[in-house]
């Protein structure tokens, strides 16, 4: 059957061969990594590029990328702007979120974090924190 999860309010169920596990918030974000799965858009952080040993450019700061495969804790990246592709190994000592970020995907719901606000410089507020907001559009770097 494989392993799932399913969120349960500040924790995940971890379900592996129909035994279940609940862990605290701490516990996962300690324990685990997330892996993106195919279809995920990624984002170079600043300051982060590869180019292979020839000198051809794979991906630099801000360029997107969509992973396109995963084989066992190997990510293969396809880099849009070079159409060049990457291969991330999860289980690395550097995690993927050093170098990269998610891109969330239109329609996705993103909750403001506890003590998070934004408000614009004339005073109208934009959001505080617990907000619960949908990405609309996805526009530069």
């Amino acid at each position: 059957m494989g392993a799932h999860w399913e969120f349960h309010g500040m924790g995940l169920l971890f379900i592996r061969e129909m035994e279940r596990c609940l862990l605290s918030e701490y516990q996962w974000t300690n324990f685990f990594r997330i892996v993106p799965p195919v279809g995920t858009s990624l984002q170079a952080l600043a300051g982060k590029s590869f180019s292979y040993e020839n000198g051809t450019e794979c991906y630099k700061e801000h360029d997107v990328g969509r992973v396109t495969k995963i084989t066992g804790p190997q990510l293969t990246i396809l880099w849009e702007r070079t159409g060049n592709s990457s291969v991330w190994n999860c289980s690395s000592e550097y995690q993927w979120t050093n170098f990269f970020r998610i891109v969330p995907p239109v329609g996705t719901s993103l909750q403001a974090l506890a003590g998070k606000s934004f408000s614009y410089e004339n005073g109208t507020e934009c959001y505080k924190e617990h907000d619960v907001g949908r990405v609309t559009k996805i526009t530069g770097p």
